[in-house]
């Protein structure tokens, strides 16, 4: 499993070998086993291959004495490697959106009421900013929902280049994006950025059927320290989107 012959391992100390770990060797809880005299067993160690690779396995680590005392470690193993990927999977799954790769929801939610917070000690302002693309209906009616998905993803990096990578883009679903500035000195900041995704998502998209083109519908809230909540917020940053769209879409509007 760990790609070493027989003969390479003897006489050798097999945890310098293949045990990886930060700790020095006196407290390694796999050694620790001889003196607490006691079984080990864990689900997160990493072994190392002959050729470097680190293997996730699941171990026990079990006391091995005689009548003259502790003698070594019997430790049995299996490589965990196909079910942490399988774990991390559902743990990605869980904070990103399956089409896009952006974080989700869930990630807003945390990073919002964490951004008040910070706003709220440091007196700083920050902005939130609903996004709903304009005729993106028309995109998925003349060339179908697989050049709907392409045109999402390739609007999602072209927001995602207008920020910065403390900011936050999220999707929220269909064809609606929000972004978390977590820092701005005031409206004209969040303003600024508002007017850089304007033009980048108004360039052509290429399809594989074809180029399309769509606009974009921008709400903006500012708050300033816990004055608001998060779903306050939120509120505010939906209904100015809502104004900009009534005033003629692919626009921005700043509530307040």
């Amino acid at each position: 499993m760990l790609g070493w012959p027989r003969e390479e391992l003897e006489n050798r100390k097999g945890h310098q070998v293949f045990h990886v770990h930060e700790e020095d060797e006196s407290q390694c809880p796999i050694l620790l086993a001889m003196t607490t005299q006691t079984v080990y067993r864990s689900k997160t160690e990493v072994f190392r291959r002959k050729d470097g690779v680190p293997v996730p396995v699941s171990l026990n680590a079990a006391p091995l004495s005689d009548d003259a005392g502790a003698e070594g470690v019997v430790i049995s193993f299996q490589d965990f490697s196909e079910i942490k990927n399988y774990q991390d999977e559902i743990q990605r799954l869980a904070y990103q959106d399956t089409l896009t790769g952006l974080p989700n929801r869930r990630v807003l939610d945390e990073r919002l009421a964490l951004a008040l917070g910070m706003s709220d000690r440091h007196d700083r302002c920050l902005a939130l900013m609903f996004l709903d693309l304009d005729h993106f209906k028309a995109v998925n009616d003349t060339y179908g929902h697989d050049a709907g998905d392409q045109l999402l993803k390739e609007i999602a990096r072209r927001i995602s280049t207008c920020v910065r990578k403390t900011d936050t883009v999220v999707r929220m679903g269909g064809d609606e994006f929000i972004i978390l500035l977590q820092e701005v000195a005031g409206p004209e900041s969040a303003e600024r950025v508002a007017a850089k995704i304007l033009e980048v998502v108004a360039e052509p998209v290429v399809l594989t059927e074809g180029k399309a083109r769509v606009g974009v519908s921008i709400g903006i809230a500012i708050a300033e320290g816990q004055t608001v909540t998060p779903e306050q917020l939120m509120e505010q940053a939906d209904s100015a989107m809502y104004e900009a769209k009534r005033a003629g879409k692919n626009q921005y509007y700043v509530w307040g």
